[in-house]
Formats: structure tokens, C-alpha cells, sequence
């Protein structure tokens, strides 16, 4: 029994010693794939650790090509190694974003990132913006090819009330299938109901035919 428990005592591993490190500062090659994807020591080197959004740009060591071409602040700064593009990013305190990739090299430009996706939030929220309050000062009023006089006076009522609000009219009639062989009628109409307005308005598009729908638009004469 003694010398079983001598000799399993030879043969045993030598313990691991817990809480060993990697020296601080170096991490292993993972090479693979293409372009350079080395993950060394080096700062310019570094993989970008902020999470990145569905169809948005590449940042820092997430860009893996070997080389790029670089612009700053709307200057070209010509073609380099993507670590040394990086490096003159990390000098100034910038990011080196990749803004066209389908490019032979891809282009990066060298900014600052959080400043530039402000900007471009809200730019985004200017144009919603602009887009609602065009909505909302767009007006429809619909006719038909046949609309009785009486029917016509109540739109052009309801037209001039928003006209005056400093709305614009889209003015659509809208044809039956019968109806499409006398085109002339919906013509006829949207003549009629522009006259009817008076000379305090101006056409922005003439009347139009789309598919089944006539349109037309105008707005207040300024």
C-alpha cells in the first residue's frame, strides 16, 4: 500500500497555481479571416468595445483592413496602414470611422464619433420635424367628375377656410372605372373649383393624372 501511494504521488500532476495571470498588457494572436486581426499590446491596435449598431459604421480596431484611406475634417490625409490611420486617431483623441466601406481602400475619416451621431440625431429629428408639419399643413378636399354644384361650393368653402389658414390643398378627384373613358370631366372639375377659389391662390402642380386619381395642388398666393 505504501509504495502504490508513493508511486500515484510521482505520477501526479503538478498543482495549478491558483490565481496566475497573463502579465498585463498582452493578449494572444487570434489571426484568422481577412486583413489584419492581430490583438497585441499596441493602442492603436485596440478593438473598439462599444457595441455596434445594426447598419452603422465600423470603429477603431473593429475596421479590418490592412490599409484605408484616411480623410480629416474634409481633407484627404491619402492612403495608410489601418494601424497607423488608427494611431494618428488615438493622438488626437478621435475615432477613425469607417464611412465607406464598398470603397477600394475603404475610406475612414478620422473624428469624433459620439459628436458626429449627435449631429446626425438631430438632423434626423429636424427632418421628422419638417416632414409632420408639412403633413399637417397639407389639406385634402376630394371631388368627383359628376360633384353637384352645391357639393362644389361647400369644398371650395372648406378649401378657402384652410387656405386662409396658410395651408396648402391637394385637391384629388377620384374616377370610377366608367368614368376613366371621360377624362375631361375630372379636368373640367378641377378647373372650375381653382377658378371658384378667386386670384388670392397659386397652383403649385397642375392637375395630374395618376393612375385613376386626378391631382392637383395649390397654395396661398404670398
Amino acid at each position: 500500500m505504501h509504495n502504490n501511494s508513493s508511486q500515484s504521488q510521482g505520477n501526479a500532476r503538478p498543482a495549478v497555481q491558483q490565481g496566475s495571470q497573463r502579465p498585463q498588457g498582452s493578449r494572444p494572436y487570434q489571426g484568422g479571416g481577412g486583413g489584419s486581426s492581430y490583438q497585441g499590446n499596441r493602442p492603436w491596435q485596440r478593438r473598439d468595445e462599444r457595441p455596434q449598431e445594426k447598419g452603422r459604421h465600423r470603429l477603431n480596431g473593429n475596421i479590418r483592413v490592412p490599409e484605408v484611406r484616411v480623410v480629416q475634417d474634409g481633407k484627404q490625409l491619402g492612403i495608410m496602414k489601418t494601424y497607423e490611420a488608427q494611431r494618428l486617431a488615438d493622438d488626437a483623441g478621435l475615432d477613425l470611422v469607417e464611412i465607406a466601406p464598398q470603397g477600394n481602400p475603404p475610406v475612414c475619416s478620422i473624428m469624433d464619433y459620439g459628436k458626429f451621431k449627435y449631429e446626425e440625431k438631430i438632423k434626423q429629428k429636424d427632418q421628422e420635424r419638417k416632414q409632420r408639419e408639412g403633413m399637417q399643413s397639407l389639406k385634402e378636399i376630394r371631388l368627383t367628375p359628376s360633384i353637384g354644384d352645391h357639393d362644389l361650393e361647400v369644398k371650395v368653402k372648406h378649401a378657402r377656410e384652410f387656405l386662409e389658414e396658410g395651408k396648402r390643398v391637394q385637391i384629388t378627384v377620384k374616377f370610377q372605372k366608367r368614368q376613366l373613358n371621360h377624362k375631361e370631366m375630372g379636368f373640367d372639375v378641377v378647373k372650375k373649383f381653382i377658378a371658384a377659389l378667386g386670384d388670392k391662390v397659386t397652383v403649385e402642380s397642375e392637375p395630374r393624372l395618376d393612375g385613376n386619381r386626378l391631382n392637383c395642388r395649390v397654395a396661398p398666393k404670398q
